[in-house]
């Protein structure tokens, strides 16, 4: 059986809160000499935690339903990239996406007050190793940037941290990149997104119908190309490359 992974921040305010808990309640058994009233004491205490531990995780879930995460983990690379160029365009950058095919290790150039970023995406669910660094080191070279970034919903090993650190890359992981999608507005962006393919008329229906919900599919126009996508999006999140 696998461990359970362990929320830092939770973890340790349950555990002060418990023992803080315990020693209020031996503090009024000692002063007054009431079992009771010390029994009494503990449970409220832990009522109030158990208020605590609702409020935190509902704030918690608020904020991943906002910055889109689930949406990010189930779309495809190159809508992520769309994705990532919308929130830079956001925050005033200009931009483009690069070529499908000789990109030179950058999937986004963005550009703001005379500085140029590269930036690689990973939409992955495995753990992005050190060629993520590397071709993102080279594409500085290449597009003649300053900056370098790698976002991703997943993690970095410790080799791509340590890659990262000695050549300023700067990282973006799943916990950053929930942080700053939820501050950004992230589930917005997808809607956008989604409603600016259907105003191009970048999206035209198929005859074939979802295996997972029921409702047509829809021929989507990628980065890579044509896929079927549901209409029910981001409700459902089915794909399917054409070939």
């Amino acid at each position: 059986m696998g461990r359970r992974k362990r929320n830092t921040l939770l973890d340790d305010f349950v555990d002060f809160f418990y023992s803080g808990s315990i020693f209020l309640s031996l503090y009024v058994w000692g002063k007054t000499s009431k079992p009771w009233l010390a029994a009494l004491t503990f449970f409220i205490s832990l009522v109030l935690l158990f208020i605590a531990i609702r409020k935190y995780k509902s704030i918690r879930r608020k904020k991943l339903f906002d910055s889109g995460i689930d949406d990010i983990d189930n779309m495809p690379g190159e809508v992520f990239e769309e994705y990532l160029l919308e929130h830079f365009k956001n925050l005033g950058y200009s931009g483009r996406l690069t070529p499908k095919t000789d990109d030179y290790g950058a999937d986004l150039v963005l550009e703001k007050d005379g500085r140029r970023v590269v930036v690689q995406a990973k939409r992955w669910k495995m753990n992005v190793g050190v060629e993520a660094i590397q071709q993102v080191i080279g594409a500085i070279k290449y597009y003649d940037a300053n900056k370098g970034m790698v976002v991703t919903n997943s993690s970095f090993t410790e080799n791509a941290y340590n890659l990262a650190n000695s050549n300023g890359i700067e990282l973006w992981d799943r916990k950053k990149l929930i942080e700053i999608m939820y501050k950004s507005k992230g589930k917005e962006i997808i809607e956008t997104i989604v409603k600016g393919e259907q105003n191009k008329g970048q999206l035209i229906n198929s005859e074939e119908i979802c295996p997972k919900c029921g409702q047509t599919l829809i021929v989507k126009k990628g980065r890579y190309g044509k896929f079927l996508g549901c209409s029910g999006y981001p409700v459902c999140k089915f794909t399917r490359n054409l070939s």
